[in-house]
């Protein structure tokens, strides 16, 4: 980003270089052979914002002196103005040769040289400030004072390169003298020349910048200031130091500080906090490394590629050691991590030279790609303290012969030993459970290995190119072959897969070219998987696979067992079992001895129960096993095979509840008639000789006026509903004598036991009585709606002058 607006800058430049306010001839002497010689340039000036002072700017086309010299004052209006700024592209891209300036220059502005040819400069004594790049480019600059009293050197000030790693500029810069009134060297203001030799850095100075000395080849020493406290990324990326001596007072190296350099021995103070990735990372001389204590990690990258290091001092203090962090260092052949190193990060000894290692106890597990490729490792005895030995741990370890790994592991991740092709000793410890994906994929030395009875799978290719095995025992543990298992294998001639596998995946002894006899001793032929028809075996093959007793045409007719030379029945000596396969219509499982699974394994002759599982809102309709309908012979929800002697295929349709519409009956009870969900219902109101309808409720809501010749129909039922129907007397006075009023007054009860009155007139008087005639209570209507709480469910009757009503609660 900071490049790229440098060239806005630059463009922004180009274009309003040309503007100044006059221009002034200055004549000179310079002394060529002892013999004075007089020269004069035209030089443009703008005129400050202070009215004193004039700033050098570019005129209408380019400089094209070969000396020049920028004079102290120039006279312009009758008026006398001090020269103290050289402006942005002032000289860029000319063809200038030596510049002399005053003492009066203040400033040196962006891209002031940018590109030119010039190849000396005296520098003015009361120089301040060198803009951002300057010199950038100044390829024949070859020498460099600058004077007390400058502060600032600018970004990519005096930089020489093409803009590529290690593609330089032929520079001839060779020697830069700093004052020490320095207090900013900018990022990468002195990178990429490839003759720079000599550069004092000023005693105090705190930072050098990112870059700020990157890819200076021919700099082999330095002195780093005594009040020196942080060096950025990349400082001194790809120079030529040789030896390096950090102060105290440093507390920070970022990564790449000291990347590519020829640093053969470092020790860092212990003031030294925090240490970037790859600060030393490819330093092809390194020899010894120590570390500081205050530390409490190794970063990523840190020695990566250091073809002669051979020692490393890791301090107590250090807990974590990033990625790669000794990868690619042949001649590091043992290290000792601390007690306190707790977490290693990935390759962190790839392609190193580590024959012997100490890890600490507090370690758990050994990392993916930790020791890829360490060929000089023979044997490793993985500590009790490791649980895990991540995926491709010991990865291409082409000379390893032996490994033995403690109970405490629990897992061993994929890719784990592959292409260890001298491994011939491995034990594996009870505590794992899974063989992973190619962990000894190519181990073309191994010939036999023992697989724990704690394991339950082998997964994809963890043989595979295992062209030496000749021998292994799958145990009766095992449920599942990953596919490509043991392809080639080519020294395998015999195989027994016991009855406990229920799947092997497709191509899984491909290219086993030596295997003649492969005896499966399950009655239920596993699964074949993979993508499409993946056969176990090739066409073609001599091999001929052995079945139990009575299932060959069953083997001959799952797909995958198509290319076996021949299929032949044998006794099977140990358990057999079968299959119960289960399948369900709706929502709902079927356990099967207290598991839900497709398919499940039961031993011969064993007992097995099926149990319906609804889920909720719904409930089993029909049970099948073998075709055959059990429903009713189950018991609660339960079905029970006492004796499992053949396969079983179970099917099972659950639909789901339907809703419960709820009316009440005179003694306070409900009937409930049971309504397939979505479903309405119609019904007739049925009244007793004397009666008719009052009010018709549904949920609460009056709707009375949906009530046709006595027949109500609800709405779709998606949940349980309440219908609730009031009556009123017939032949009774409906009408006030005369008044001319006919009575609405009209009763229902609520499932809270609130009765509600309505539609009567203000005035009247409402009683309210049980059904056995005990007077429950009396108030006057208000014209409004009336509420008295129900002591019991039951049947009660509210009487006005007008109108008898009776309901039930």
């Amino acid at each position: 980003m900071k490049k790229y607006l440098s060239f806005l800058l630059m463009a922004f430049f180009a274009i309003t270089a040309s503007a100044y306010d006059f221009s002034a001839t200055h004549t000179f002497q310079v002394m060529q052979d002892n013999i004075p010689i007089d020269y004069e340039n035209e030089l443009y000036y703008a005129i400050n914002e202070d009215g004193t002072s004039v700033t050098l700017v570019q005129g209408p086309s380019k400089y094209s002196y070969y000396y020049i010299s920028i004079p102290a004052t120039v006279k312009y209006g009758g008026k006398t103005y001090k020269v103290t700024a050289i402006g942005s592209s002032a000289f860029e891209e000319t063809e200038i040769g030596q510049v002399t300036m005053s003492n009066y220059i203040k400033e040196i502005q962006t891209f002031a040289f940018h590109n030119s040819d010039v190849y000396s400069v005296t520098f003015s004594q009361g120089l301040q400030t060198i803009g951002e790049s300057a010199f950038e480019g100044a390829k024949n600059l070859g020498y460099v004072e600058l004077y007390e009293g400058l502060k600032t050197i600018g970004e990519r000030a005096f930089e020489c390169r093409r803009g590529s790693y290690l593609s330089y500029i032929e520079s001839e810069l060779r020697i830069v003298h700093l004052p020490e009134s320095v207090t900013e060297i900018g990022p990468a203001a002195f990178c990429g020349n490839k003759k720079l030799h000599e550069i004092n850095l000023p005693q105090n100075l705190k930072k050098i910048n990112e870059s700020a000395l990157s890819e200076n080849p021919a700099l082999t020493s330095i002195v780093l200031p005594p009040t020196l406290q942080l060096i950025c990324r990349s400082a001194f990326f790809a120079t030529g130091l040789e030896e390096i001596s950090f102060p105290s007072t440093l507390t920070e190296i970022e990564d790449e500080a000291f990347y590519n350099t020829n640093l053969r021995v470092v020790v860092l103070p212990n003031s030294i906090t925090k240490l970037g990735a790859g600060a030393f990372g490819h330093c092809s001389l390194l020899e010894e490394f120590t570390y500081s204590s205050g530390l409490t990690e190794i970063p990523d990258a840190a020695f990566a590629s250091s073809p002669r290091l051979r020692k490393v001092v890791i301090p107590n203090s250090i807990t974590k050691i990033g990625e790669s962090a000794f990868s690619s260092c042949p001649l590091l052949s043992s290290i000792t991590l601390p007690e306190s190193v707790t977490e290693v990060g990935k390759w962190v000894f790839s392609s190193s030279g580590i024959q012997t290692i100490h890890l600490p106890s507090n370690l758990t597990y050994l990392s993916e790609y930790m020791f890829n490729g360490c060929k000089q490792l023979t044997t490793f005895t993985v500590p009790n303290t490791i649980q895990e030995i991540k995926n491709a741990a010991f990865n291409e370890c082409s000379n390893l012969t032996k490994v033995v790994i403690p109970e405490s592991v629990t897992s061993i991740g994929e890719h784990a030993f592959q292409d260890c092709s001298s491994l011939t000793d491995v034990s594996l410890p009870n505590s794992i459970t899974t063989i992973s994906s190619q962990c000894f994929d190519n181990c073309t030395s191994l010939q036999t290995i023992a697989i724990p009875s704690s394991v339950i799978s082998l997964q994809w290719a963890c043989f595979d190119g295992c062209s030496a095995l000749n021998s292994i025992t799958i145990p009766q543990s095992v449920t599942t072959l990953g596919g490509a298992v043991f392809r080639d294998c080519i020294s395998l001639e015999s195989l027994t897969i016991p009855s406990s596998v229920e799947s092997i995946g497709g191509y899984s002894f491909s290219d086993c070219t030596m295997l003649k006899q492969l005896h499966i001793n399950r009655t239920i032929p596993p699964t074949v998987t993979g993508y499409g028809s993946e056969p176990l075996i090739d066409s073609g093959t001599e091999c001929v696979l052995y079945v139990p007793q009575g299932t060959k045409t069953t083997y001959q007719e799952e797909t995958g067992y198509e290319n076996f030379f021949d299929v032949v029945e044998e006794n099977v000596d140990g358990t057999v079992y079968y299959q119960i396969s289960v399948t369900t219509n709706g929502y709902g499982d079927i356990k099967v001895n207290n598991k839900i699974a497709s398919k499940h394994k039961v031993r011969v002759n064993a007992r097995a129960t099926l149990k319906a599982v609804p889920s909720n809102g719904f409930h089993l309709k029909t049970l099948k096993v073998n075709d055959s309908d059990v429903t009713a012979s189950m018991s609660g929800d339960s079905y029970v095979i006492s004796k499992v002697t053949q396969n079983y295929k179970v099917e099972a349709e659950f639909e789901e509840n339907p809703v419960l519409l709820k009316t009440m009956m005179g003694d306070g009870g409900q009937i409930g008639v049971r309504v397939k969900k979505g479903d309405k219902y119609t019904c007739d109101i049925l009244t007793e000789e004397g009666w008719r309808v009052n009010t018709v409720t549904f949920n609460g809501n009056d709707v009375t006026s949906s009530v046709v010749d006595g027949v109500y129909t609800t709405p779709e039922l998606y949940a349980d509903s309440q219908l609730r129907v009031s009556f009123e007397r017939t032949g009774v006075a409906t009408q006030v004598i005369g008044s001319g009023r006919i009575s609405d007054m009209k009763a229902w009860a609520t499932d809270d036991g609130v009765l509600h009155i309505v539609g009567a007139e203000a005035g009247d008087v409402l009683d309210v009585y049980t059904s056995d005639g005990k007077h429950l209570t009396k108030c006057m209507s208000d014209g409004r709606s009336q509420e008295v709480s129900l002591p019991t469910h039951g049947v009660y009757i509210v009487r006005s002058a007008e109108k008898t009503i009776k309901l039930s609660y």
